[in-house]
Order: structure tokens, then C-alpha cells, then sequence
């Protein structure tokens, strides 16, 4: 993806996730707010893929090739 918008992205989520009425709402949900820059939240993806991934297959749950 271009780094551009990534950065944009990342930008426009970290803002929202910094306004008053969606922590009101986070709040609200009693839900927690876990910022993670782009580099933490693509290692935290791959290593939960890889995790979920290794769990259905040992657990016999992925689908075989046609």
C-alpha cells in the first residue's frame, strides 16, 4: 500500500481515537482504548494471524484444497 496513505490512514484513525465523544462512547461500552502505531499493529496482526492459523489446523478446521 503507499506509505502515503497509510500514514493518512493511521493519522486520521489516531485523531478519532483522541476525540472527546468517542472515548465518551468507548467509555460508555466500558471498552478499552489500545492505540498501536503501524508497525505495532502489523506485527500484532501477522502474529495473531499466525497463531489463529496454527490452532485450525491443529485443530483439524481448515479447508482442504478442491
Amino acid at each position: 500500500m503507499d506509505p502515503a496513505l497509510v500514514q493518512r490512514l493511521h493519522d486520521a484513525f489516531k485523531k478519532t481515537l483522541e476525540d472527546p465523544a468517542v472515548l465518551a462512547t468507548f467509555e460508555k461500552y466500558d471498552q478499552s482504548v489500545i492505540y498501536m502505531n503501524t508497525a505495532d499493529y502489523t506485527k500484532f496482526a501477522r502474529d495473531n494471524y499466525l497463531r489463529e492459523k496454527a490452532l485450525i489446523e491443529r485443530l483439524g478446521l481448515s479447508a482442504k484444497p478442491a
